[in-house]
């Protein structure tokens, strides 16, 4: 009886302690359960970070896109404005020489007009002296 008795303390100190290690595992159990609870919120918090940066970064491409077509827009009315005013430029002097040509032509013109004119003052003073003879 004994014996027994020894063998059923022995048991129940082995059995303690067993619960006491299995309390210990299921403590430590659930840290880790917590913790890859917590890593997981993590992960899903920078999951939604680089979520963010990427609308954010396909928006500025976006942005930067529509800003390069404006700029290229821009580009080409400035050369086509530019490819203007050297045609207007080279009409521009091509009006002055043609300007300046037809005011010497005019000059020419009231020159010989005056010196007709005066031909004919003399031509006309002439004839009534004659007349008056």
């Amino acid at each position: 009886l004994e014996g027994v008795k020894r063998k059923s303390e022995a048991d129940s100190g082995h059995l303690e302690a067993a619960r006491t290690s299995l309390e210990r595992k299921g403590e430590e159990v659930r840290k880790w359960e917590d913790e890859a609870l917590q890593l997981r919120e993590e992960l899903n918090g920078e999951k939604k970070k680089v979520l963010e940066l990427k609308r954010a970064a396909h928006s500025r491409a976006a942005a930067w896109k529509e800003q390069l077509e404006q700029i290229t827009g821009e580009l080409a009315m400035k050369q086509r404005l530019e490819e203007e005013n050297v045609t207007l430029r080279r009409e521009q002097v091509r009006l002055q020489k043609e300007l300046g040509s037809l005011s010497e032509r005019e000059s020419t013109a009231r020159r010989e007009v005056e010196q007709l004119r005066r031909e004919l003052e003399e031509v006309g003073g002439a004839s009534r002296r004659r007349s008056r003879a």
